[in-house]
Parts: structure tokens; sequence; C-alpha cells
């Protein structure tokens, strides 16, 4: 995660060119915080700049098609994709080393 200043969120074309709505959250502790929920029409990406909303930990990204036409009322399946963030590799122990004689009179 260091070295990137965004993340790309990429998905199969769909092919009535239908409206995506697409939901980020922070899962903790088995809650879900809404990061960004945006309507995406005609691409079949989003790239999400605001890193500094996240941090160390569990996610979820959901992608819904909504459609614009008379089927309005037909409910489509949300797909649910879970990922997790590593901000930095954790450092190892440090290990201590002590001369064998510490004190001598």
């Amino acid at each position: 995660m260091t070295p990137l200043n965004s993340i790309n969120f990429k998905w199969e074309k769909n092919s009535n060119g239908a409206t995506v709505v697409l939901e980020l959250y922070k899962e903790k502790s088995g809650n879900k915080k809404l990061i960004v929920r945006t309507k995406i029409k005609s691409a079949h990406n989003y790239l999400f700049k605001d890193l500094n909303n996240l941090d160390e930990g569990n996610f979820i990204w959901t992608l819904q098609e909504s459609s614009d036409s008379e089927e309005e009322g037909k409910i489509r399946p949300k797909t649910t994709i879970p990922f997790k963030i590593y901000l930095s590799n954790k450092p190892e122990a440090p290990k201590i080393k002590t001369p064998e004689k510490i004190y001598v009179e």
C-alpha cells in the first residue's frame, strides 16, 4: 500500500449499459462503516484516490446494477468482495545482544 496513491476497482462490463452502484466499507468487529458510495455509468472501473480514509484492516466493496428502464422494480443481486489492507510489513522482533561480562571488579 505504501507506494500507492490510489486504488483501482475493476469489474467486467455489463452488457446492457446499466448504472452500477459501488460501495466501499470498513469492517471492524462485525460492523460495517460506509466510506464511499457512488453511481457509475458506462464504465467498468472506479479510481479511489482518497486514501486518507483507509487504514490497515478489513474492507468490503460491493457492486450492484441499477436499471434506469421500466425494470426498475426488479431486484438485482449485489456482489460483495472482501479484501485486506496492510500498510507496511511488520518489523521482526529485535535481537538484543549483550556482552557475556557486564561488570568486572
